[in-house]
């Protein structure tokens, strides 16, 4: 008999017991995931370092540098231009992003290239392994259209 109790007290103490305490303070939300990208806009995310010439510059004219950053959004790619010596980033829309190009707008935004006018930027561009190649258009609010190409390299 002596077995048969040390026996049934060995199954009671080894028996999983449903009476664990529960922290019912804590959150249990979980952080909401990073946006899947498609193949395509994940071509373009990232820093990108870049040059702009304006067309009928002068041969002296060495462009403009900057660097955008684009990354994953719900409504698929999103963006910031950043000109050198400006400390405003600018939003930029990614109005396309395929194997094959990339069609963005920014601004508006107060633009060296157009005489310090307020511009908003078009551009249509097209990978080549880690660099990025294209033209732009900058339409000020007044004054003539500025237009040109640009060359970017991912860091």
């Amino acid at each position: 008999m002596r077995k048969v109790i040390l026996a049934v007290l060995v199954l009671a103490a080894c028996a999983k017991s449903d009476d664990a305490a529960v922290d019912t303070t804590a959150a249990t939300a979980a952080e909401p995931a990073a946006p899947a990208m498609t193949a395509a806009q994940s071509m373009y995310a990232g820093v990108w370092n870049g040059r702009s010439y304006r067309t009928g510059a002068p041969a002296s004219d060495t462009g403009s540098t900057w660097t955008m950053t684009f990354t994953p959004a719900d409504t698929g790619l999103t963006g910031t231009f950043r000109l050198s010596g400006q400390t405003t980033d600018i939003p930029i829309r990614v109005d396309e992003a395929s194997h094959s190009s990339m069609r963005t707008t920014f601004g508006p935004y107060m633009s060296p290239a157009a005489g310090n006018a307020e511009v908003t930027t078009t551009t249509e561009g097209r990978m080549a392994g880690d660099s990025l190649f294209g033209s732009f258009v900058a339409t000020p609010t007044t004054g003539a259209k500025v237009r040109g190409r640009f060359a970017a390299r991912r860091q």
